[in-house]
């Protein structure tokens, strides 16, 4: 479903891992996953996809990144160290979104994107420090699981495309529940730590 993925960071630095790509069954849930993530990276719980961009040629372009489309999408949320994220269709800039910073340096794109089954979806960065380093942390999709006119496979093809959805599906939601549960349980030991600070505090100054 997802096609084929090209980034220019991976062009001459082939040991970089491909970016962290998440099929979602609408834009809440995507959002929320990149929410979660956030949260993640803000309490030091996810690993850096930071990229050195170390050749001064690639450093002074901004980083991007295409996937050719196999179904519509209809939404993506972007959570990466950009600042502005460009968005084409093709060869057109369809348009440039503005992100909203939510933790740790990150910024948060969550946009609509009606491009149809075919097309070559595009994505530039805009840092808003120095180009020389891309933090792609996360890319969530919201495809149409079936194009319009797509029958092919008779009723076997349509059953083994549920199957094959509902299993995505499961994934994702254990991926976004185990993203959750960890941010959660970090949390309360903070508030735990800081509830124990305050009665530290309060004994001390009743022994007074």
């Amino acid at each position: 479903m997802d096609g084929t993925v090209t980034c220019s960071w991976r062009e001459h630095r082939h040991d970089c891992p491909p970016p962290n790509l998440v099929f979602c069954e609408d834009a809440q849930s995507a959002r929320m996953h990149a929410e979660a993530v956030a949260a993640s990276r803000a309490d030091g719980n996810t690993n850096t996809t930071a990229v050195v961009l170390d050749d001064e040629n690639e450093a002074a372009a901004a980083p991007w990144m295409t996937l050719q489309l196999q179904n519509p999408l209809r939404h993506l949320v972007v959570l990466s160290n950009a600042r502005v994220l460009e968005v084409h269709v093709g060869e057109t800039a369809i348009y440039t979104h503005k992100g909203v910073a939510v933790a740790a340096g990150l910024f948060l794109h969550d946009t609509e994107c009606n491009a149809v089954a075919g097309q070559t979806l595009k994505l530039k960065f805009f840092a808003r420090k120095a180009k020389d380093v891309i933090d792609l942390v996360v890319l969530s999709l919201v495809f149409d699981s079936v194009g319009p006119g797509d029958k092919s496979g008779g009723h076997d093809g349509h059953v083994a495309d549920a199957a094959s959805t509902v299993e995505s599906r499961m994934r994702q939601l254990e991926m976004l529940l185990h993203t959750s549960m960890k941010s959660v349980v970090l949390r309360l030991k903070e508030l735990e730590a800081r509830i124990g600070a305050l009665e530290s505090r309060g004994c001390d100054e009743q022994q007074r």
